[in-house]
């Protein structure tokens, strides 16, 4: 699946009002969920609802997406031994260590992160996703940069589980 596909996925959410989208072909599967809030209707949709072009703003804006979980196994793949994971870009964008330039980064290299932290987000467009945690361990290498520019499936971290 590449970032065209998921960009197609994300129009047919905002067409359709959807909140939560996802799929599965095989040993790949996509999910994606945003914030709730008011999505874009076209205006035959609008008219449906009893709505006109004249009663209602001519352009709504999207809230932001919330979270993108992109797996192809049920875990990270594993190398390096018994319990070390690679974590991989799911999507092509700008990677963010750290949620500002002034901030501390999300992980580095030693620390210990569970299942649901936060290790990153990827900016797609103007859409900013959070990347989280499957497992829980232990970073042992951080392989790209703040304001890297990801390639799909790049290995973005390294964890050795605990």
């Amino acid at each position: 699946m590449d970032i065209k596909m998921i960009k197609k996925l994300g129009e047919i959410m905002n067409s359709e009002g959807l909140k939560v989208l996802e799929l599965s072909d095989g040993s790949f599967s996509v999910k994606i969920e945003r914030d709730i809030g008011i999505s874009i209707l076209p205006p035959e949709k609008l008219e449906a609802l009893g709505q006109t072009r004249t009663s209602m703003p001519q352009r709504i804006l999207l809230p932001r997406m919330k979270r993108v979980s992109v797996q192809r196994d049920p875990k990270p793949k594993q190398v390096e031994g018994p319990k070390v994971f690679e974590i991989r870009s799911p999507l092509i964008g700008k990677f963010f260590a750290k949620p500002s330039d002034n901030a501390n980064p999300y992980v580095i290299i030693g620390k210990r992160v569970r299942t649901g932290d936060v290790l990153c987000m990827i900016e797609v467009g103007k859409e900013i996703s959070e990347i989280t945690s499957e497992i829980d361990g232990e970073i042992t290498e951080v392989l790209v940069k703040h304001n890297d520019t990801l390639a799909f499936d790049q290995i973005m971290f390294k964890i050795k589980e605990i």
